[in-house]
């Protein structure tokens, strides 16, 4: 009875091998058309989602790494989000800087990586209008990348500046990260600002927080705070008071 389990094992094996390079010859197959679709297409970003949608697909489970076409295939990602970057285009610097993107493959990475990227998408930021929730999100890891300094220069003045535009723009999480901001400079006044204007879908530190922040400041601070809370045009409050 063993030795019939172990037949059938061994049946069972060599017909999965068997099945192997036909399906690997399909994968292929499929990889090699999509790759001649991107290749037509004219919008960089289109064709770098076409490559990542069937890498993605294609790569579910294993290893797809070793094949030479799987490396083309690569290789044609950072080729494409790196024409899509020079373009200016929003979503693929979405793509480098938004965790919600899934940005961690290793084409993204390697062109993330690359000498002056960061410092387009900072320029990009700049520029943005700041209309849509789109580039609010843009604008809000703007800042936090210029808030923490971890891989820009650490500017304190530029970083209110993207996230008054982020929250502007819609982004409620964006009132606050701006709170965090002044609290780290002791800025009690305005991060009191931004801790009111954290409502709705904000999600806030903590109510503690707010109260710390009011026992801190005048009641003519906190007046003021209360009567610019409203107007998106103030993005810090003078000092005195």
């Amino acid at each position: 009875m063993e030795a019939k389990k172990i037949a059938l094992a061994l049946a069972a094996s060599i017909a999965l091998i068997g099945c192997e390079p036909a399906e690997q010859a399909k994968k292929e197959n499929m990889l090699s058309s999509e790759l001649a679709t991107a290749a037509k297409q004219k919008d960089p970003l289109q064709a770098f989602q076409t490559v990542q949608a069937v890498k993605s697909k294609l790569c579910m489970s294993g290893n797809c790494n070793d094949n030479p076409m799987w490396v083309k295939a690569g290789e044609d990602e950072v080729k494409y989000l790196t024409a899509a970057i020079k373009q200016g285009n929003s979503k693929a610097f979405a793509a480098l800087y938004v965790p919600a993107h899934g940005n961690s493959a290793p084409s993204i990475e390697q062109v993330r990586s690359q000498p002056g990227t960061l410092s387009s998408f900072l320029a990009h930021a700049d520029r943005l209008a700041g209309t849509t929730p789109d580039e609010g999100l843009l604008l809000l890891y703007a800042g936090m990348m210029v808030m923490e300094g971890k891989h820009a220069v650490k500017d304190t003045t530029r970083a209110a500046n993207f996230l008054a535009r982020a929250w502007a723009a819609g982004n409620p999480n964006a009132a606050n990260i701006a709170s965090r901001l002044y609290i780290k400079n002791n800025d009690y006044r305005n991060a009191y600002l931004w801790s009111l204007r954290c409502t709705d879908k904000c999600e806030r530190d903590g109510q503690a927080v707010l109260d710390t922040l009011q026992q801190r400041l005048s009641p003519e601070a906190i007046k003021q705070a209360e009567r610019a809370a409203q107007d998106t045009s103030i993005i810090e409050l003078a000092i005195g008071g």
